[in-house]
């Protein structure tokens, strides 16, 4: 009953004759009001999907009944409250997304990240709970999702150090923190990274392991010094944005030797020097901005 016009509350037995329902698509409609609870009579429940709804209140504990949960997603709600302990029960868990990313549909999940989320599915793939009200720092208990491919939690207030366990997330393929202090350990799998906002000082020693890397988003940091080591690498990377900066120095020419290179900025830093020559080899660059520097010469042809 996907993308209709459905609106009210839930009934509050809802499930209370559907033990054997399987999958619950429910979002991109108008519905209201909580969670009943209910909900944790549908037993049999793999999939249970209501993101971009306008459901308010906390998340029932009852939702910890679900066992044979593989997908979860809240998003885009206007949820409240803590995440409860009971989740670490849902141990089939592959998809957990609990973000927002308009006003209309605002989730308020407040408090620090639960040390328990780590216990609630070793085979947990992608966990989002952006644009929240989480604080605090990242719990070292994170790193016992070692099946993780997605982690983004950008836009909530969290702070203090990144845990060294996030290491352990070997399968790591998107590291979203958005505003979160510290430095990044050494996760070679990675292949879009967006720390953006944040006062990072030095380019997080990983990216100089990282061959796969599609995205680098570290705008509006502390960044110094030379660009040259730390990207040189990155021979798959299709966008890099380092504007509003510190960096000095020239452009590096072996910036040439990234070809899929399609957006790149370095704009707001004090970069000198010429444009490098070898510009002219990224033949698929489409956005170009090194405004607001210290660049001399020429315009090559």
């Amino acid at each position: 009953m996907a993308n209709n016009n459905l609106f009210g509350i839930l009934p509050p037995n809802m499930c209370s004759h559907l033990q054997k329902l399987e999958e619950l698509c429910l979002y991109k409609n108008k519905l209201y009001g909580n969670i009943p609870k209910s909900i944790g009579k549908c037993s049999s429940l793999k999939y249970l999907s209501m993101w971009e709804n306008q459901l308010n209140g906390s998340l029932p504990r009852q939702i910890g009944n679900l066992t044979m949960l593989k997908n979860l997603d809240l998003a885009e709600n206007s949820l409240s409250g803590e995440i409860p302990r009971e989740i670490e029960s849902l141990n089939m868990l592959q998809i957990l997304r609990l973000g927002s990313k308009n006003l209309e549909g605002n989730n308020k999940l407040y408090d620090n990240i639960p040390r328990y989320i780590g216990g609630c599915s070793s085979s947990l793939k992608y966990l989002s709970m952006w644009e929240n009200q989480l604080n605090g720092s990242l719990p070292r208990q994170i790193g016992n999702l070692t099946m993780l491919e997605g982690l983004e939690l950008f836009e909530n207030s969290l702070s203090g150090f990144i845990p060294n366990s996030l290491g352990n997330l070997a399968q790591l393929k998107i590291l979203n923190l958005g505003p979160i202090s510290d430095c990044l350990r050494n996760i070679s799998s990675l292949r879009v990274i967006r720390l953006y906002e944040n006062e990072f000082t030095v380019f997080p020693p990983t990216l100089r392991s990282i061959k796969n890397l599609l995205m680098l988003d570290l705008d509006s940091n502390n960044l110094s010094g030379s660009l040259t080591q730390e990207i040189e690498n990155a021979k798959m990377t299709i966008f890099i944005d380092l504007s509003y900066n510190k960096l000095s120095e020239e452009i590096p020419s072996s910036i040439g030797g990234l070809t899929e290179l399609m957006n790149f900025s370095v704009a707001h830093n004090t970069i000198q020097g010429s444009i490098p020559d070898t510009f002219g080899k990224l033949l698929d660059l489409h956005s170009l901005d090194l405004s607001d520097n210290k660049i001399c010469g020429i315009i090559g042809g």
